[in-house]
């Protein structure tokens, strides 16, 4: 039964290189085709290249790689697309002789298999770019998590010691509760609320229970992008 079946597929597509040589409307499509990817992969690099010198390149690598990922396969399949249905509506049944060997018996004519064919690879094309991209959306997604929370112990912290121009101070400011805590006099506590050292002196307090006073607000939008 397998070996019928077998048989069966090869008497299908065996007449397609018989079909090419006498088929000028075919060899003209499998030119293009052929022509045509090759313009694809060097347009593609072309593209690769030129964006590897933009600044989205570093500022954005994951949408980058997205990019040059899925560029290939989507001019790929636009041209695939275009050429089987070219075929499918234009070229199948142009002629008389098309139409009887359509009619003759069921099995499909060689411009019927070879326009299958560009479907198959429509389908494989496919299925490679979503085998790219997964692994690119992700590492994305992790990336993404670790950067939240990196950012939340940035906050935790008031910044790291390597951040440029206070960065932390550049976003948020500390607003102090209205009474300090019991360890610190009352008059004390409003006191060095006066001064800028005092200031900073209770913004980077902790009480003995090892909890910050006050709050920080924001005042810049977009802190967590600037922050990145």
């Amino acid at each position: 039964m397998a070996e019928d079946s077998a048989i069966s597929a090869v008497s299908k597509i065996a007449p397609i290189p018989q079909m090419l040589a006498n088929d000028i409307s075919l060899q003209i499509s499998l030119a293009i085709l052929i022509g045509g990817i090759i313009a694809i992969v060097l347009i593609n690099r072309k593209i690769d290249s030129l964006i590897d010198r933009k600044k989205i390149s570093y500022t954005r690598p994951f949408v980058a790689e997205f990019i040059k990922k899925i560029l290939l396969p989507l001019f790929a399949i636009v041209l695939i697309v275009s050429i089987s249905g070219y075929i499918q509506v234009f070229e199948l049944f142009d002629t008389q002789i098309a139409i009887d060997e359509a009619n003759a018996d069921d099995e499909l004519t060689p411009r019927e298999t070879f326009a299958k064919i560009l479907d198959t690879f429509v389908i494989l094309v496919i299925g490679y770019t979503v085998a790219q991209l997964i692994p690119i959306i992700l590492a994305n997604n992790e990336s993404k998590k670790m950067a939240k929370h990196d950012y939340q112990e940035w906050i935790h912290l008031r910044g790291f010691s390597d951040d440029k121009d206070e960065l932390f101070h550049q976003l948020f400011k500390w607003s102090p509760p209205k009474h300090g805590p019991s360890e610190i006099p009352e008059d004390e506590y409003q006191e060095k609320l006066k001064t800028d050292e005092g200031r900073k002196f209770l913004e980077n307090y902790y009480t003995t229970k090892g909890v910050p006073i006050g709050s920080f607000k924001q005042i810049k939008p977009h802190s967590f992008t600037i922050w990145k």
